[in-house]
């Protein structure tokens, strides 16, 4: 008789764990899903609105699908001590972009109805598929367009609520991250080169004056969906101050990150093509695009750094490239 193979040990594990890690997500989404519905049952202002499929379920948030006097829409309930204020926050800003953001190309995915005091807020489904899943199937010329548009999308947004004070490396950078104690060797002499530039660079900018407005604060591609030519922003948690170099800075990072065609012609880390197609929105002022936005593009890459005792994401290679490529450039 043959004998069958064991399974190894460490694939049998994986399998269990993984079951496990499944079975707990599908009980997580059925308390969610519960307590959303008790919410909306408690309140007639949800009378018309269907609950649909869990789409995120976290510590202090869920997020659900749903439909809403006959159209696609998002429910958001948020179970922290403070979600009247924070589900006030988050329709206030909205409301804040609504007239400028509600009519051509460049859209957000409006409010509908919400109750800060059960922590529930629903808004318009973002229609489309995400700009993620655009791009990756976009020829050269049409992902250059995308990417235009995208920053046309940022500098609408931020072009009512803005100013232009002096550049403050103690107010307006990130705070630092504590790298130096749980550093993988290999990226020790990387970090150390960010970290120096960021001083110097943010010592050698103070002063000047820079464009700080009230933005989206998680400006990446996954929170626009594009649909028949338009661009649909979404995920709006509060009015965010901040230079739009940072939130530019994060949006191209999060993009280099997850490209996957292995591009080498880099503009301070950034597949140069994408970064000036984006940037010929005029998103950031070009008198930031050799001061301001490189800080926060150092930043942001220091930002997704994998620490030993975390998990190795797979776009580890791709950061180091982009931190080696940023390091070509400016020496």
């Amino acid at each position: 008789m043959d004998q069958v193979a064991p399974v190894p040990a460490s694939r049998d594990r994986f399998s269990a764990e993984a079951l496990l890690r499944r079975e707990i997500a599908a009980r997580r989404s059925s308390n969610a899903r519960r307590a959303v519905a008790t919410a909306l049952r408690a309140d007639d202002r949800f009378a018309e609105l269907e609950l649909g499929h869990a789409i995120k379920c976290m510590a202090d948030r869920r997020v659900f699908s749903a439909t809403w006097r006959g159209q696609d829409a998002i429910v958001k309930h948020v179970v922290t001590a403070d979600r009247d204020a924070r589900i006030s926050a988050m329709r206030d800003e909205i409301l804040a972009v609504r007239t400028l953001m509600s009519q051509g190309r460049l859209r957000v995915a409006d409010h509908l109805v919400s109750s800060p005091e059960a922590g529930i807020l629903v808004t318009e489904r973002a229609p489309g598929v995400s700009l993620t899943r655009t791009l990756m199937r976009a020829e050269p010329v049409r992902r250059a367009r995308l990417l235009l548009d995208a920053g046309r999308w940022l500098r609408r947004y931020c072009s009512a609520r803005r100013d232009f004070p002096p550049f403050d490396p103690a107010t307006m950078l990130m705070p630092p991250l504590d790298l130096s104690d749980n550093l993988a060797a290999e990226d020790r002499d990387r970090v150390a080169f960010l970290e120096g530039y960021v001083a110097a660079k943010s010592a050698e900018s103070a002063g000047a004056p820079v464009l700080y407005a009230a933005s989206h604060g998680d400006f990446i591609a996954r929170n626009l969906h594009f649909s028949a030519g338009d661009f649909w922003g979404f995920d709006l948690d509060h009015e965010t101050w901040m230079p739009i170099a940072r939130d530019a800075a994060h949006f191209l990072t999060m993009l280099q990150l997850r490209d996957k065609t292995g591009k080498t012609e880099f503009h301070y880390g950034i597949d140069a093509a994408d970064y000036w197609a984006f940037l010929d929105s005029g998103a950031v002022p070009a008198r930031e695009l050799d001061s301001i936005l490189p800080i926060f593009l150092a930043q942001s890459m220091l930002a997704e750094i994998p620490l030993p005792d975390k998990p190795k994401h797979s776009l580890l290679l791709r950061l180091r490239l982009m931190i080696d490529g940023f390091r070509r450039q400016v020496g």
